[in-house]
This record gives C-alpha cells, sequence and structure tokens, in this order.
C-alpha cells in the first residue's frame, strides 16, 4: 500500500539522542511512500535500548532493510525500500532537519560537558591543588567574583568596612599588577568538586630584600567555619617555602578579630610587634612565619 509523502510529512521520530523530523513534500511531486516503510520505522524506534549506540545513518540503514522485509511479507512486491526514501529533491529537506536535529545535539553535549567540568572543579587551569581547593589567578574577566567577595561588608568588615564598586576594581587590577611584578597574588580559590569561588589566599610584598611577604586569606561568607581559610593558608604557605624560596611569611590582623589570632597561632605564626595598619588607622598584632630549617 502506498501512501503520498505529504501525509509522512506530519510525522516525526526520536531516535536515542536525535530528533529526526520527516519533511512535508510539496505535493506537485506527487511522491509516494509505502506503507510497509513507516511501519517498519514504527517498529524499528519502538525497539528499547538499541538506539544509544547506533547513529542517525546506521538507523536510517536499518530502518530501510527492515521496512523492505514487512514490505515483501504484506505482499507489497518487490518495489524495493530505496523508493521508501526521499526522492533527490526532497533530500535537502532531511538535509536541513538533521542539521538541526544536530545543532539541538550539540547544545545538549556542550550544556552536559559544561556541567561535568564544573562540578569536578576545572573552571580554569589551576597551579596548587589542596585537598578540597583548587588555586588558579585573576583575570581581568573576574569582576563579578571579585565583587561577590570584596562587596560583601562582612568579609572587608576588617578590612576598612564596606568596599564601593570602584573599590573593588582598583582591588582586582592590583591584584593582577602585583602578580605580574612579583609573581604573587591573594589567589583567587575554587572548590575542586564543585567549582564555586570561595574566595582568595596568597601573598603580597612585605620585605622582599629579605625574603619576607606578607600571608593575606579573604574568604566568601557561605564559607566560613569549614576550615577552608586554614587549608588554603597551609597550601600557600608551603608553596611560598618550597617553591618560591620565601625565608619568612608575615601576617597581621585586627586587633578585634579575635579569630584571625587563634587562626595565625594554629599555622604556628609567632607574635613580633604591633604596627599602623593604613588601611583601619589602627594599631594592629604582627606576626611571623619562620622557613622550616
Amino acid at each position: 500500500m502506498w501512501v503520498p509523502a505529504d501525509v509522512v510529512g506530519l510525522f516525526s521520530f526520536n531516535v536515542g539522542p536525535f530528533s529526526w523530523n520527516v519533511g512535508r513534500a510539496p505535493r506537485s511531486a506527487c511522491t509516494r511512500v509505502p506503507l510497509g516503510s513507516i511501519l517498519g520505522i514504527s517498529v524499528f524506534v519502538g525497539l528499547p535500548g538499541l538506539l544509544h549506540w547506533v547513529n542517525v545513518r546506521a538507523t536510517a540503514a536499518l530502518a530501510v532493510s527492515l521496512s523492505a522485509n514487512l514490505a515483501a511479507a504484506a505482499g507489497g512486491g518487490g518495489q524495493g525500500s530505496a523508493s521508501a526514501w526521499p526522492t533527490a529533491s526532497e533530500r535537502p529537506t532531511l538535509r536541513a532537519s538533521s542539521a538541526s536535529a544536530g545543532k539541538r545535539c550539540i547544545s545538549t553535549c556542550e550544556r552536559r560537558h559544561s556541567r561535568h567540568a564544573k562540578m569536578e572543579g576545572l573552571v580554569r587551569p589551576l597551579f596548587l591543588s589542596s585537598e578540597r581547593i583548587g588555586f588558579t589567578h585573576w583575570l581581568v574577566d573576574d569582576l563579578p567574583l571579585a565583587k561577590s567577595l570584596w562587596g560583601d561588608p562582612q568579609v572587608t568588615r576588617f578590612h576598612g568596612g564596606a568596599w564601593s564598586s570602584e573599590q573593588i576594581e582598583e582591588r582586582l587590577t592590583s591584584e593582577i599588577e602585583t602578580r605580574q611584578r612579583w609573581g604573587v597574588q591573594y589567589w583567587p580559590l575554587f572548590l575542586k568538586e564543585t567549582g564555586e569561588h570561595i574566595g582568595c589566599c596568597g601573598f603580597h610584598t612585605r620585605d622582599q630584600p629579605n625574603g619576607v611577604w606578607e600571608l593575606g586569606c579573604h574568604l566568601r561568607r557561605d564559607f566560613w567555619s569549614k576550615s577552608l581559610g586554614r587549608e588554603a593558608a597551609t597550601a600557600v604557605i608551603d608553596y611560598g617555602f618550597r617553591t618560591l624560596g620565601f625565608n619568612a611569611v608575615f601576617a597581621g590582623h585586627h586587633p578585634s578579630n579575635a579569630a584571625s589570632r587563634n587562626f595565625l597561632q594554629h599555622l604556628g605564626f609567632q607574635y613580633t610587634h604591633d604596627e599602623l595598619y593604613p588601611a583601619t588607622q589602627l594599631i594592629e598584632p604582627c606576626y611571623l612565619l619562620n622557613r622550616p630549617e
């Protein structure tokens, strides 16, 4: 039995991850398609579990063979399966439809890859890694990350209070320039498991001729009280001594910030003196950690 091609145009088939729409042929073409072909495709498409490893062209070839067998069994004669598929004039419609399906598939695959990369913490190349944290470098496009960190008044309350957008931009620029000149900065931190940006930790200049660098660590509020700051500081201090050849690491904290005092003491820092911190105009306690012998 034969049916007009414009009737077949009403059908669409979902094959695994692909969506294949049979285009409607022009009525003037009077193209006919055997009913056995439609049944054959329907039976094939209905087979579960086989579609995850078969591509579109293999699907078409298998469907042609199956439809030919069904047509012969139904008394459709030896018309052959070739006539069950579009003529040359119809093929551009199929190709266009397949291209659209391919774009949808590629888009879906890209989204899945992006999620997978993020879940693995592969936001960007890492130069240093600890158990939970990946360390990378600030980039000029990282202003949204910088604002999510330094735009929180709770994060900067011991660093001069709330920062304006201009101050945050200046700080990001300063971090990038510090790396370009000295090879260090307060490196941005990402959770390796989820790829989330959690803060920054690293070094600024202090007394370079004597090999002394200043430690700093800022964490986003959602990641406080998880020992992430201690883990990040331990990793960068070890990196500073072993890889960068530091002689000592300096640190200071706001006089009212007892948590920072305990943090530094746990890392092995020893109190040395008090000095004026320009950002707060307060006299702050200072500490030093010497390179292990």
